[in-house]
C-alpha cells in the first residue's frame, strides 16, 4: 500500500512539473480553439482568408471555389480577433500570400456590450496590420444578422446589431472595401433575425449561406 501511494504521489508531482514546462504559446491558447479549415484543390487564381466568429467558422471552405483558409474562431470578439492575428498571422500564416480577406465578426461583440465606435477601431486595428504585412490583400466584410427575438427579449442587441451596421456601411466606403449586406437577406422586416434561417436563434442553416458562397465565387 505504502508503494502505491508513493507510485501515486511521484506521478502527481511529474504530472505537475510537466504541466509548468508547457511552452507559453500552448498556454496562452484559447480552450475552444477550433482547427482551420482549408481548400487547396480550388482555383489558385485567389487564396482566400475567412476571419471572425462562430458565424465566419460555418462558412465551409468546400462551397469555396477558391483555394481557402477559415481561420474563424467559436466566442471571439474583435479584441480577440487582434489578439489572433498578431500571434499567426506571420507565424503560421504569412507563407499563403492571401489574395482576399473575408471578415464575418459582431455577435460576441454585441453581447459583451462593446460600443459602435470601438468595434470600428478594433476592426480597423486587425485590418491595418494585415496590409501592413500585405498591401496587396483586397478587404471584404459581412455585415451582422440580428438574434431572434428569443434570444434578444428587450431588443437591445438588435439596436446594437443595427449601430454596427450602419457603421459598417461608412467604414467600407471611406476605406473601399467591399461590403456585403447579409443582415437585410436573414433579418426580418421587425429587424429580428428570421426564425426560419436559423437552428438555435444566432447561427445559420447551411443554406442560409448560399448567397454569402455565390459572392465571394464571385471575386
Amino acid at each position: 500500500m505504502n508503494n502505491l501511494i508513493k507510485l501515486l504521489i511521484s506521478f502527481v508531482f511529474i504530472s505537475f512539473i510537466f504541466a509548468c514546462s508547457e511552452p507559453m504559446e500552448t498556454l496562452h491558447k484559447e480552450p475552444d480553439m477550433k482547427p482551420w479549415t482549408s481548400k487547396t484543390d480550388g482555383d489558385s487564381t485567389k487564396n482566400i482568408l475567412i476571419m471572425g466568429d462562430s458565424r465566419a467558422y460555418m462558412l465551409y471552405s468546400k462551397n469555396l471555389k477558391w483555394n481557402s483558409v477559415n481561420a474563424g474562431q467559436p466566442g471571439f470578439d474583435t479584441v480577440e480577433m487582434n489578439e489572433w492575428v498578431l500571434d499567426n498571422i506571420q507565424s503560421d500564416l504569412g507563407y499563403k500570400n492571401f489574395t482576399d480577406l473575408v471578415l464575418f465578426i459582431g455577435p460576441n461583440d454585441v453581447g459583451n456590450g462593446r460600443s459602435t465606435s470601438d468595434y470600428i477601431i478594433n476592426l480597423t486595428k486587425a485590418i491595418d496590420y494585415m496590409l501592413n504585412y500585405n498591401p496587396t490583400l483586397k478587404i471584404h466584410i459581412i455585415n451582422n444578422p440580428s438574434e431572434t427575438t428569443s434570444m434578444d427579449p428587450t431588443t437591445d442587441k438588435k439596436i446594437i446589431f443595427n449601430n454596427y451596421n450602419v457603421a459598417l456601411i461608412s467604414f467600407c466606403k471611406n476605406n473601399n472595401y467591399e461590403l456585403f449586406d447579409f443582415a437585410s437577406l436573414l433579418n426580418g422586416s421587425d429587424g429580428f433575425l428570421n426564425p426560419s434561417v436559423t437552428p438555435d436563434g444566432i447561427h445559420f442553416y447551411d443554406q442560409a449561406y448560399a448567397p454569402v458562397y455565390t459572392w465571394i465565387n464571385n471575386f
